[in-house]
């Protein structure tokens, strides 16, 4: 999924960042889960975890974009919208109102 979601030009330092922050929570949980099997019992735990794997459910069913059948320029052209910049704004002057 991070060789569609991601543009060409940032494709590998994306990558790159995605599986070292993936990696960074893998050992976060890996070394915190006996302590907090022991500090609050095993189906605490076991709920916690679940509950964390129903809302990256809910977030990939809502937010994550089906890619199936596109082309990477359609992928990298729905992901890009057009927005409004806050700054290219605030020097806009005032229309005079036509009456």
């Amino acid at each position: 999924m991070m060789g569609e979601i991601f543009p060409g030009r940032i494709r590998g330092s994306a990558a790159a960042t995605a599986t070292a922050f993936n990696w960074t929570c893998t050992f976060i949980v890996t070394k915190t889960f006996p302590e907090f099997v022991a500090a609050f019992g095993g189906h605490v735990a076991f709920f916690s975890f679940a509950t964390v794997c129903v809302v990256g459910i809910f977030f990939i069913i809502f937010c994550v974009p089906e890619t199936q059948g596109k082309s990477l320029e359609d992928i990298e052209k729905n992901l890009t919208r057009p927005f409004r910049r806050i700054s290219s704004t605030a020097n806009l002057k005032p229309l005079p109102m036509s009456m």
